[in-house]
């Protein structure tokens, strides 16, 4: 998959997310969020794949692997790092101040299995170039 249109997939999944938020989707189906967040592993995954691929054809398989799933841990810990720090100083999140809706701080379950999702989807694309191996 070529590094401009997994970018677009990404750009998608970002721009759904926070669509989902503005409608109060998350309430409603909360298995958006877990497949926004698998689907987000997994894509962040193929854009460093692509990216690196010159240096990865270069490593050892296990070390391959464990550079995907390291940097696909590292973009999603950033990722929750910036939701805490929006709830800290801005008390919500800002796509939602329209609304003031006003929710709770996320808890640490949230986090963690947004992050599990964010590997889990790593994990698939691994497994799935397994396949194609």
């Amino acid at each position: 998959m070529r590094i401009r249109t997994n970018v677009i997939i990404l750009g998608i999944l970002f721009i759904s997310a926070y669509a989902g938020n503005y409608l109060g989707l998350g309430d409603r189906f909360w298995w958006l969020d877990v497949a926004l967040h698998f689907l987000g592993g997994f894509f962040i995954a193929v854009l460093i794949r692509e990216y690196y691929k010159s240096h990865l054809e270069k490593m050892a398989k296990p070390v391959r692997i464990l550079f995907l799933v390291a940097s696909v841990a590292l973009v999603g810990l950033l990722w929750e790092f910036y939701e805490y720090l929006v709830w800290t100083f801005f008390d919500r999140f800002p796509q939602w101040d329209l609304f003031n809706i006003g929710f709770d701080l996320p808890d640490y379950f949230d986090a963690l299995s947004d992050l599990l999702m964010d590997l889990l989807g790593t994990i698939a694309l691994v497994l799935l170039n397994k396949k194609s191996d």
